[in-house]
């Protein structure tokens, strides 16, 4: 196979010149060889932890054990993974090897991995025994499949370490599928040093320490936990505290025990937090939030909150605020120094303050923003403007005190539980399906979801047997989350003069109870 670096030379001259993944791994091991990197906090058995130079020690092992198994420099390896060590193992120790780890989401049905394997020509999967049913339900066709449940996969980390691969920043590193506008999840590529700027500029931005400790239970297969928390852990010396997920019960005792300093949370977590009682002793200086600052946080709990704006193509936050200076209500922050952006209006004129406009960014593709959209030019091309502005799509409104405000998510893109769903990717599904005319998804409000996808269907003939077909079919072909709590039949979809569909209609109809 073909190696592939970033998608141009970052320059004689770069912040990561003869770094890599695999030599900060190495760096960090040596300095902080026996403090704990990392703390497994499981849900049911024992935790343990890990020390630094204990990370770097068993990633070069499990990399011997991957070019043992077949494993070339620039082979993709799907790593089909709830939060656990082993995720980090295998992530960090394709990048030792040379390899590109395809980080997919747990939640993916079937027909979702067999896209994933195809499309960025995976030769090899890991995953866990709990989910290799749905990769063998898959068809992707592996050289092998291997869960870390495995005495295989033991047999692999039982190896003596590689010797580390001489650094190559622009080298591809990962892969990650994130939901876009279109019909199919875009598949993000990070470079080396995309990896070593969430890790660092995070870490800045965040003004996080050594001495820092933070709880990381969002999906590892998500940039937030991944690069916001762990990699800026690691770029700092400090430590994680890993579990498989987010408990609101075991929330206050976590934090307690590990003595934790921050972590990064969603609209779902402060209402399961709510409702809960809480300790008069805490060591948290801020939880990191992406929805602007709303006074809640600080008022139930007494904890600063670091508003910030991020995707998976910015590597980092293009918008940050500063725990040291007074919150702004409803502010996600200002223009992080590190990237240049634009507010404009539809006539690409920049927006006043006061007004609202759609968000470009601009950065160094390779380093600051992702090199490229994986074997799709056209949506790579289409996603910068001839002058290297990336088009985040979102919609922020300038304050007239110099903050911005989140005002709009992409086009038809609905927010399931901290997920971003496409519109288009369920009605493309639902499209497939025989009886089905005409569809629009469209969210309806929840209470802890903060929404869930409804889906307006034009049939061709009787529904009686419709549903269950629709329902089987995206069983197949979507995640849970993105699959549709309720199917609804009109006559035809309610349209705009112009003719375009007009979801605003469509949504004005649901309510908790319809």
């Amino acid at each position: 196979m073909t190696e592939r670096t970033a998608h141009a030379p970052l320059g004689d001259i770069h912040p990561f010149m003869a770094m890599d993944v695999p030599w900060l791994l190495d760096h960090q091991a040596g300095r902080y060889r026996d403090k704990p990197f990392m703390h497994w906090d499981p849900f049911e058995g024992e935790g343990y932890s890990w020390s630094y130079a204990d990370l770097r020690h068993q990633v070069a092992c499990l990399a011997t054990g991957l070019v043992s198994a077949g494993v070339m420099p620039g082979d993709r390896v799907i790593v089909h993974m709830g939060n656990r060590p082993e995720f980090l193992l295998s992530f960090f120790a394709c990048s030792w090897v040379g390899a590109i780890a395809v980080t997919t989401n747990i939640h993916s049905a079937p027909g979702e991995l067999a896209y994933f394997a195809e499309h960025a020509d995976a030769r090899f999967a890991i995953t866990e025994a709990a989910l290799r049913d749905v990769i063998e339900a898959s068809g992707a066709e592996f050289v092998w499949t291997m869960s870390v449940d495995d005495d295989a996969f033991r047999r692999l980390l039982a190896n003596d370490p590689m010797e580390r691969r001489a650094p190559e920043p622009d080298r591809f590193h990962s892969i990650m599928y994130t939901s876009g506008t279109t019909s199919r999840p875009k598949a993000v590529v990070f470079s080396h040093a995309n990896m070593l700027w969430t890790a660092s500029t995070n870490a800045v931005h965040e003004k996080i320490t050594a001495d820092d400790i933070t709880l990381v239970y969002l999906p590892l297969f998500h940039l937030n936990a991944l690069g916001y928390s762990t990699f800026a852990t690691l770029w700092t010396g400090g430590t994680i505290v890993l579990q498989p997920r987010f408990s609101a019960t075991r929330f206050w005792d976590t934090a307690k025990r590990f003595n934790l300093t921050w972590t990064s949370i969603g609209p779902f977590v402060t209402k399961a937090l709510l409702d809960l009682p809480y300790p008069d002793r805490h060591s948290f200086r801020f939880w990191g939030n992406n929805w602007g600052h709303d006074g809640t946080i600080e008022k139930e709990w007494g904890i600063a909150s670091l508003g910030w704006y991020g995707m998976t193509e910015t590597i980092s936050h293009p918008i940050i605020s500063d725990i040291a200076k007074p919150p702004v209500l409803h502010s996600i922050g200002r223009p992080a120094p590190e990237y240049e952006l634009r507010v404009v209006d539809e006539n690409g004129e920049t927006v006043k303050p006061g007004e609202m406009g759609r968000l470009y960014v601009r950065g160094v593709r390779g380093i600051s923003l992702f090199c490229e959209y994986l074997n799709d030019p056209e949506a790579t091309a289409n996603a910068f403007t001839a002058d290297g502005w990336f088009d985040t799509g979102d919609m922020i409104k300038l304050c007239e005190d110099g903050t911005l405000q989140f005002a709009d998510r992409k086009k038809d893109m609905l927010k399931v539980g901290g997920e971003n769903v496409a519109a288009s990717e369920v009605e493309s599904v639902i499209l497939d399906v025989e009886g089905v005319a005409e569809v629009a998804v469209v969210g309806k409000p929840h209470d802890f979801l903060s929404e869930v996808p409804v889906a307006f269907v034009v049939a061709t003939g009787g529904t009686e047997e419709l549903t269950q077909r629709i329902e089987a079919h995206c069983v197949h072909h979507l995640a849970k989350f993105k699959r549709p709590v309720e199917i609804r039949y009109i006559d035809a979809l309610p349209r705009l003069s112009i003719g375009k569909l007009d979801r605003k209609a469509l949504r004005a109809g649901l309510t908790d109870a319809g």
